[in-house]
């Protein structure tokens, strides 16, 4: 019996545990000490991945298949 309530318990942490890890890009990681063309280039990567989580974060199923016209892309499509 005991057996089964720590399994139960370990259980329910690590489903816990799982449910916080975060996405990438959720923050900018600290930025380094010198300036070489790698990381610019790293850290302007980084901004865009950062703009583009919390841009689209909350999208809905019904704002990814928005369309203004016709003839034009829907978001879906465009991401």
């Amino acid at each position: 019996m005991k057996k089964i309530i720590i399994l139960s318990f370990l259980l329910i942490l690590g489903t816990m545990n799982s449910q916080q890890k975060q996405l990438p890009f959720f923050e900018i990681g600290s930025y380094s000490s010198d300036y070489s063309s790698t990381n610019i280039v790293s850290r302007m990567i980084e901004g865009l991945g950062y703009r583009f989580y919390w841009a689209t974060e909350s999208l809905l199923e019904k704002d990814l298949n928005y369309k203004p016209s016709d003839d034009s892309r829907s978001t879906f499509e465009v991401i």
